[in-house]
């Protein structure tokens, strides 16, 4: 008799972030994701014997990217398990270790990391565990075929289809053959597609836009307005490298260090290409503006500059808004749950009228889901990453396929 793959999700089977799923084939066990909740009241941790806490038996952990909701009590694996994730998003990882507010404790997680390429093959145990390049909201994110025996899973962790890379993301998936089990993120499922006016006053799109639509809505208002702020994640490089293609015409593309930082890693790894004309964001504050460092050209061609929520970007936007108010814009072009942020208000009061929303979700929509799983074709389906209550009463494609989970629970296959 055949010995049995055992998946248990341990979070995630019903709510969105702090994701673990661990999988057990022999007397080999590996843990995909080991993520904080996106509820900051939720202290919860993770508890996996042998992962956790007690004598380690697991011999690897791979992390799909690196959100904090799959990659925050990574920390917590235990010493001598080799943690993998993408060469690229080990470095941001790094970069992000290298400021302050990050806990002590996480902040040299990096240390541990293990890079790998899109198309790697890791051997752990008797797993065989691939790297397959994904699309999501942080760039060098990765799904994983797990072979064991003769079963094949496929991971997807977080991922869309309406971003950059669907085509080239949809023919890798076509050709990797039978899969036995599905376990993919739902985060749509179920959900409000209807227009709705959130409270922060953040606008909701009936339509997930594409990136590409997000592109030419963000060159629309840069060619509209000569002084463009963008709040926007530094890890979103895709958007990022969105924004700064907004800028044309002579314009330029300023940015943080940190953000300068970020742009470096991805090109070096190879991952996008920004061009030559990003500048520092010191000339737009303190003493830069007081001294009339802004400068004839910057003042002549106009700019695009990202920005995050700090004082500086707030006392920056509002000598702009007051020396140009028909002239400078504020896009707020991020998840919509930090607009309830104290300082997110502030920005959108400096800005008024002149605030707009153009922003799309890193998550796969539900009929690209289904798209995706015709694609795979898998006998079996595990859905997480979700908070929909009875995922078999979706609109998601195979539903007679779906196993029905919930945290700790454990299925064989």
């Amino acid at each position: 008799m055949k010995e049995q793959v055992n998946i248990t999700i341990y979070r995630g089977s019903h709510q969105v972030g702090g994701c673990c799923t661990t999988i057990k084939y022999k007397n080999s066990r590996i843990a995909i994701d080991l993520g904080s909740p996106l509820n900051k009241k939720d202290k919860r941790k993770i508890h996996a014997e042998g992962l956790t806490y007690g004598e380690k038996v697991y011999d690897a952990l791979f992390l799909t990217h690196y959100h904090d909701d799959h990659t925050g009590e990574a920390h917590r694996a235990l010493p001598g398990i080799p943690i993998y994730i993408g060469a690229c998003a080990k470095d941001i990882l790094k970069a992000y270790g290298r400021v302050r507010e990050i806990a002590p404790r996480r902040r040299f997680l990096w240390k541990r990391l293990c890079g790998i390429r899109a198309g790697q093959t890791v051997t752990a145990g008797e797993f065989r565990v691939t790297a397959i390049m994904s699309d999501h909201s942080a760039v060098d994110s990765f799904m994983y075929l797990i072979e064991a025996g003769d079963k094949r899973i496929l991971h997807t962790g977080d991922f869309r289809l309406h971003g950059l890379r669907r085509e080239e993301l949809l023919k890798g998936i076509s050709s990797l053959g039978v899969i036995d089990v599905l376990i993919t993120e739902g985060t749509a499922l179920g959900k409000e597609t209807g227009p709705s006016q959130a409270k922060n006053g953040l606008m909701e799109k009936k339509t997930c836009l594409s990136e590409a639509q997000i592109g030419k809505e963000l060159a629309c208002k840069a060619a509209e307005y000569k002084y463009c702020f963008v709040l926007a994640s530094p890890s979103n490089l895709d958007r990022i490298h969105l924004v700064a293609k907004s800028a044309q015409n002579g314009k330029q593309f300023i940015v943080s260090r940190f953000q300068d930082c970020l742009i470096k890693i991805a090109e070096r790894h190879g991952l996008l290409d920004f061009g030559e004309r990003i500048l520092p964001g010191g000339i737009l504050q303190g003493r830069g503006l007081r001294n009339g460092i802004f400068g004839k050209d910057l003042a002549k061609t106009g700019f695009v500059r990202v920005i995050g929520t700090g004082m500086l970007s707030r006392r920056t936007l509002r000598y702009f808004c007051e020396k140009y108010p028909e002239d400078t814009c504020l896009i707020y072009s991020t998840w919509k749950g930090y607009g309830n942020r104290k300082k997110v208000s502030r920005l959108r009061e400096v800005a008024g009228e002149h605030f707009y929303t153009i922003h799309t979700s890193g998550h796969v929509k539900e009929d690209d889901l289904n798209t995706f799983i015709e694609t795979v074709n898998p006998s079996n389906i595990i859905v997480i990453h979700t908070e929909c209550e009875d995922v078999t009463k979706s609109s998601i494609a195979y539903r007679e396929r779906i196993i029905k989970v919930s945290d700790g629970e454990t299925i064989s296959v």
